[in-house]
C-alpha cells in the first residue's frame, strides 16, 4: 500500500510538472493537483496530462483558476444569477457576511473536488464533460445553484460559522445534484454575459498563441509548445512526463512552483537546431568574448517583444473594458424595466 501511494504521488508531481511546462503563461496553480489526483484514478500519466489539457484549455477552466480578475467577474456574475433564483437565501448570506467569493472560489477551482466525497467525483465530472460544450464556467454556474437549491432551507438557519462547517462536506445526494443542475436555466443576461466573457478570452488566447507562435519561428522558445491546440503528433512536450526527475519543492504554493523552467537544464530547453546555431555564433565572438551582432539581436527581439506584449496588455484591457460596459447596459435595461 506504501508503494502504491508513493508511486501515485510521483506520477502526480510528473503530471503537474508537465502541465506546468506546456501551459507556460499559467504555469502551476494549487487547483491543478486537485484534477489531476482524480484523473490519475482513472488513467496513467499521459492520458491524465491530455485530459488536464483539455480541461484547462478547451473547457476554459484555465481562466477560472487563474490569479487575473477573470474569477472575479463570475463571482460577481454567480452573485447576481443566485439573487435571481434564490433572493431569500442570498440577502441572508449577506447579511451574515458570507460573499460569493467566500465559497464559490474553492468550490469551482477544485470542481467540487474539494467538499464531495471521492467516489461520488466521477458522477460531477462526467456531467461537466458532457455539458459544458466548451464553456465550462456555466455547468459550475448550474451545479452551484443546484447545490444551493438542495440545502437552501438549512443554510437559512445558520450563522456564518456554522455556514463554513456545512459547507465543507455538505449532505448532497450527488445524482440528486446532477439531475437538478439539468433543470437549471439561467437567466438570459447572465448566458450573454459569460459568452461575450468567453469570446473576449478566446480572442486573448488566439493573440497569445500567435505570439506564442512568432517567438517560435524566431528561435527564441525551441521544442516548446504552449498553443491551445494539440501536437500534430501528439507527442508530450520534451523533458515534461518522461524528465520529470525533479521534486516540486512546494505543492502548496500558488504561482511560483512553475519557476524552476527558468533554472532548469539548457538540454532540456534547446533543440539540436538550436544548439547547432550557439556554436556556429563562436566564430564570430570577439577576444573579449563578446557577440557584438548577437547583443544588438538580442536587443532588438527584446524591444519587439515588450511591445508586442503592451500591444497585448491594450486589447485584454479593453476587451475587458468592453465587457464590463455590456453587463452594465444590462443591468441598465433591467432596472429601468423594473421601474417602468
Amino acid at each position: 500500500m506504501a508503494m502504491k501511494h508513493t508511486d501515485h504521488i510521483q506520477s502526480l508531481t510528473n503530471v503537474l510538472k508537465a502541465c506546468a511546462q506546456y501551459n507556460d503563461d499559467l504555469k502551476y496553480k494549487q487547483p491543478m493537483g486537485y484534477m489531476a489526483s482524480v484523473l490519475l484514478s482513472y488513467f496513467d500519466e499521459e492520458e491524465t496530462f491530455w485530459m488536464m489539457n483539455i480541461l484547462l484549455k478547451e473547457h476554459g477552466m484555465r481562466h477560472v483558476i487563474s490569479g487575473s480578475m477573470v474569477p472575479m467577474f463570475y463571482h460577481k456574475t454567480f452573485g447576481e444569477e443566485m439573487g435571481k433564483h434564490f433572493p431569500k437565501l442570498r440577502q441572508h448570506l449577506e447579511g451574515e457576511g458570507v460573499h460569493v467569493i467566500m465559497y464559490a472560489k474553492w468550490i469551482w477551482d477544485t470542481m467540487f473536488v474539494y467538499i464531495l466525497p471521492a467516489d461520488s467525483i466521477s458522477i460531477v465530472w462526467d456531467y461537466f464533460f458532457w455539458g459544458s460544450n466548451g464553456r465550462g464556467i456555466e455547468v459550475l454556474f448550474k451545479l452551484t445553484l443546484a447545490m444551493m437549491r438542495i440545502l437552501e432551507p438549512t443554510l437559512l438557519q445558520l450563522r456564518l460559522p456554522q455556514f463554513f462547517t456545512l459547507m465543507k462536506r455538505p449532505p448532497v445526494d450527488t445524482l440528486e445534484l446532477v439531475q437538478l443542475a439539468r433543470g437549471v436555466v439561467l437567466s438570459d443576461d447572465t448566458i450573454k454575459i459569460l459568452r461575450d466573457k468567453h469570446t473576449a478570452l478566446a480572442m486573448v488566447d488566439l493573440l497569445q498563441q500567435q505570439q506564442q507562435a512568432q517567438q517560435q519561428h524566431d528561435g527564441k522558445h525551441p521544442d516548446t509548445s504552449s498553443s491551445s491546440s494539440e501536437p500534430q503528433a501528439n507527442k508530450v512536450p520534451h523533458s515534461a512526463l518522461t524528465s520529470a526527475s525533479t521534486p516540486i519543492h512546494d505543492q502548496e504554493a500558488d504561482d511560483d512552483i512553475g519557476e524552476y523552467d527558468d533554472d532548469a537544464d539548457s538540454t532540456d530547453v534547446m533543440s539540436s537546431a538550436s544548439l547547432g546555431g550557439a556554436l556556429n555564433q563562436q566564430d564570430s565572438i570577439d577576444d573579449d568574448g563578446h557577440c557584438p551582432d548577437t547583443d544588438h539581436q538580442q536587443q532588438q527581439e527584446q524591444l519587439e517583444q515588450e511591445k508586442k506584449q503592451e500591444e497585448l496588455r491594450k486589447h485584454e484591457s479593453l476587451l475587458r473594458l468592453k465587457a464590463e460596459e455590456e453587463a452594465a447596459a444590462v443591468h441598465s435595461r433591467k432596472s429601468s424595466c423594473t421601474i417602468c
